[in-house]
């Protein structure tokens, strides 16, 4: 590519006014013109050198830069996958975190109802305890009263005791009927008529009562033989 340039000329501006005065007042030596037509030949080849060594500049220049922007895309583009990726961690732990805390609820109510159903299974076993050493003792007295029942021998000696009751409520009876008639037979000898009757009276009372207390035992004991 060749731009038409105009020729350079060094110097001050000053200087080369005053040079072309001179040339437009005198002319110069045969040597000199010739020196200076050669200058202004070479000139547009340094102009053209110069100009090639620009653009070679401006094309390094330009190759640099697109180099600086395809690095300046390219670090964009992983400072927003660097975000995204941010992101979905930050996100994925949000999800985590919420996990943790359900479960951690989950745990701290199964810890819970496991405690209680812990405490309500202390307090039957202790009720069905309980209810084992009152079935036990239960089941004990039942084996003695079946032992008792299946004894001729204890049976026997059961009945004895009831008859020995019997004969000796019936000696006693006799006794006091027969102290009673004494005393009032002593009385009525002596003369208290009326002292009499009323020991009589009141002697008679205490025999009832002495009789029905005597009959009562009786009957509890056979109440006791029966069931054995």
């Amino acid at each position: 590519v060749t731009i038409p340039q105009r020729a350079v000329q060094s110097g001050d501006p000053y200087a080369r006014k005053l040079q072309r005065s001179g040339q437009a007042g005198t002319k110069q030596a045969p040597g000199k013109q010739d020196r200076s037509k050669e200058g202004k030949k070479e000139d547009p080849q340094i102009l053209l050198l110069q100009v090639e060594a620009l653009q070679a500049q401006l094309e390094e220049q330009t190759r640099l830069s697109k180099e600086q922007i395809e690095t300046l895309e390219d670090r964009k583009v992983r400072v927003e996958e660097t975000q995204v990726q941010h992101q979905r961690d930050q996100d994925k732990m949000k999800s985590m975190t919420d996990k943790l805390n359900k479960t951690q609820k989950l745990l701290y109510e199964s810890t819970r109802d496991f405690l209680q159903l812990k405490f309500e299974c202390r307090a039957n076993e202790k009720s069905w305890m309980a209810e084992k050493d009152r079935l036990l003792r239960e089941l004990d007295r039942c084996r003695e009263q079946l032992a008792l029942s299946s004894d001729p021998e204890q049976e026997r000696e059961h009945e004895r005791e009831i008859l020995r009751l019997s004969l000796v409520e019936k000696a006693s009876r006799h006794s006091h009927s027969e102290e009673v008639k004494g005393n009032s037979h002593e009385c009525v000898n002596k003369g208290y008529y009326g002292i009499s009757a009323a020991c009589w009276f009141l002697c008679l009372f205490l025999y009832s009562l002495l009789q029905s207390s005597w009959h009562k035992h009786i009957a509890s004991l056979k109440c006791t033989g029966s069931s054995v």
